[in-house]
């Protein structure tokens, strides 16, 4: 369970980080600060940013796999 959280949750930062990077490098977007639409998908910049989400999820599973302590 724990581990499907992390995938979902893992994917939203993915897709929030690909949104985030498509509408602050656009000037000509609308007033809608976060319309998910078709063409969001067609902007470079949207997968740039979703290529930093991906970078984000990859360092923090090298983060915890690095710092893990087995007990015995």
């Amino acid at each position: 369970m724990h581990s499907l959280l992390h995938l979902g949750l893992g994917a939203i930062l993915v897709l929030a980080c690909g949104a985030a990077t498509a509408r602050f490098t656009s000037f000509s977007t609308p007033a809608e600060p976060f319309a998910w639409n078709m063409s969001l998908l067609k902007r470079r910049a949207f997968w740039i940013g979703v290529f930093v989400g991906l970078m984000f999820l990859y360092s923090d599973y090298k983060f915890d796999k690095a710092f893990v302590h087995p007990i015995a």
